[in-house]
């Protein structure tokens, strides 16, 4: 949490106007999953299911999408908005997610910010394009750094 105020606190440095209700976020504790597994490890299946990255419905661990990551033991899987309602709920999902599967699992979303974000922050982050009219490289870099604090928190 002192991270996100810290990154919120020099993000505030800058002049960016219309974003800076960025303050108001708060945010929950960081998650890390750190299950190393060696590739030589790992079955034919298992690596064949590596190079899969597929999306779902729904916003739990339904058993449906239980079973495809245990037969399919997919790479990654991508959230869409569809699969989000809150970020504790995708914390939830994400860690539900992890723990099923026998092989650490990349998850990702579209967190771009302006049209193209994701996450129910209660706003709406500046977009690439706005921050880089800006030319302010280190407002860009601390734009970047909170929706990386966001998003490992969220799982």
């Amino acid at each position: 949490m002192l991270r996100i105020i810290s990154i919120v606190s020099k993000f505030l440095e800058f002049s960016l106007g219309k974003w800076l209700f960025l303050a108001l976020v708060l945010l929950s504790n960081s998650l890390c999953f750190a299950r190393v597994t060696n590739v030589e490890d790992l079955s034919l299946e298992q690596k064949i299911g590596q190079i899969l990255i597929f999306g779902f419905k729904g916003q739990t661990l339904d058993q449906n999408l239980k079973t495809k990551i245990e037969q399919l033991q997919p790479g990654g899987l991508i959230f869409f908005k569809r699969n989000i309602s809150s970020l504790d709920q995708l914390k939830n999902l994400s860690q539900s997610i992890q723990q099923v599967s026998s092989v650490p699992i990349l998850t990702m979303l579209d967190q771009e910010g302006g049209n193209v974000s994701r996450l129910p922050l209660g706003f709406v982050p500046p977009s690439s394009w706005s921050l880089g009219q800006t030319r302010n490289q280190k407002a860009a870099f601390i734009a970047g750094q909170f929706t990386g604090e966001i998003l490992k928190d969220v799982g």
